[in-house]
């Protein structure tokens, strides 16, 4: 949420940012509003803030939540529903060595779609408004690593105008897609269905029996 605040004000020319401790003037707000400032100054400063050990600084009435293992955890779930004729595991499931020849380093994306034990696509799982440079390797690694023929990048999308399946790109015989997720549907359900579909279509065809 404090990304696509961010993403707005950029487009206005207006830059988010910490203030200094001199601008941040406490004297004469009440309790909750002193609360909610020091809160607000944390998440700007994308600081954490650890329970249930000490201090006062901060009060929080309600939990914070880790969005991106939530949203990964999420994909994951919509896929497994969704593609019953396909076995989708997560990163503990599918870590394998990176390489063929050395146990070290791993290999680990958020997502490898299987079927019949044999690997079709990986996905990483990104809560951020655009994939990076770094993002985009590393998929293309494990595409690489996992000898699939197509990668997907899962972002949220900013919009609903911005929702759906793009494709990024082809390198070596591996297709490279971005979905974008659209998490503010009134039809959230539709919108999972809508993206198992679309990574269901560029799994390779099932064999005519």
């Amino acid at each position: 949420m404090l990304g696509q605040f961010e993403e707005l004000f950029s487009r206005a020319g207006v830059t988010l940012r910490l203030p200094a401790k001199h601008e941040t003037k406490e004297t004469g707000l009440s309790a909750t509003h002193i609360r909610a400032l020091r809160l607000a100054s944390a998440l700007v400063a994308r600081r954490g803030v650890e329970l249930p050990l000490g201090g006062t600084d901060i009060c929080l009435p309600s939990f914070l939540i880790d969005m991106e293992s939530l949203f990964e955890e999420y994909v994951i779930r919509v896929l497994v529903q969704h593609l019953p004729t396909h076995e989708v595991a997560g990163a503990e499931e599918a870590t394998k060595s990176l390489f063929d020849d050395i146990d070290a380093p791993i290999a680990n994306p958020d997502i490898v779609i299987y079927r019949n034990g044999a690997a079709l696509s990986v996905g990483d799982v990104k809560y951020k408004l655009r994939y990076t440079r770094e993002d985009l390797n590393q998929v293309i690694s494990y595409a690489l690593s996992y000898d699939v023929g197509s990668a997907v990048l899962f972002l949220p999308a900013l919009n609903e105008g911005d929702a759906g399946l793009t494709t990024i790109g082809r390198i070596k015989g591996i297709q490279v897609y971005q979905y974008a997720l659209w998490l503010g549907s009134l039809h959230l359900s539709q919108e999972a269905e809508r993206m198992a579909t679309a990574i269901g279509a560029i799994l390779p065809a099932l064999p005519q029996e």
